[in-house]
């Protein structure tokens, strides 16, 4: 975990140049091109959750594309993102204590607010740096690549993202769940 001179915690990004452009204007021009060819149909009221591929943006981008172009235009603030750890075996789901993450387009600041109130919410679910840290080529990639469409189709939101295991799932959706649903009642996060 890398401090910055304020005592931050920010993790760095493991994947800018492989899975997809380090430079801010190429990431800009590749992203708004595979949004410009994602197919127009939109879907009525709010959208509580996207389904999107977490690859390199030459495998996945013009698919997630379709997925994130839902929300452009929305004033979302907020995002969980939902990923599985693909390197680290996980006793509880995982959340990152970071402050924000580093993306080729500025400094992601991290809702830590919504992350504390989904951990007290739940048994399964904890802070941790196993499985988020940037190892070199066994760096985490599955949530990372979001980022950086999150932060193109809805610029002002905070994010925060949670690692787990397949059999951990069910478990880590419906606390998720639960608290969003308390969220939305109160029309908090």
């Amino acid at each position: 975990m890398e401090m910055n001179e304020n005592g931050k915690n920010i993790r760095p990004p493991a994947f800018a140049g492989t899975f997809y452009p380090a430079n801010p204007n190429k990431l800009d021009t590749m992203i708004n091109e595979f949004l410009d060819r994602a197919p127009g149909e939109t879907v009525d009221g709010d959208i509580f959750g996207i389904i999107a591929p977490h690859a390199g943006y030459v495998y996945s981008g013009p698919t997630a594309a379709a997925a994130y172009k839902q929300v452009m235009g929305h004033n979302y603030t907020s995002a969980i993102v939902l990923a599985p750890s693909h390197r680290e075996l996980l006793r509880t789901a995982s959340i990152a204590q970071y402050d924000s993450y580093e993306t080729p387009f500025g400094i992601l600041p991290v809702n830590k607010q919504l992350a504390e109130a989904i951990i007290q919410g739940s048994e399964n679910i904890g802070f941790s740096l196993k499985g988020h840290d940037v190892q070199g080529e066994q760096s985490e990639h599955s949530l990372e690549v979001h980022y950086l469409f999150f932060r193109k189709c809805c610029p002002k939101y905070q994010s925060f993202r949670l690692y787990y295991q397949k059999y951990q799932l069910r478990s880590v959706n419906q606390s998720v769940w639960q608290l969003l649903r308390q969220s939305i009642k109160k029309k908090s996060f």
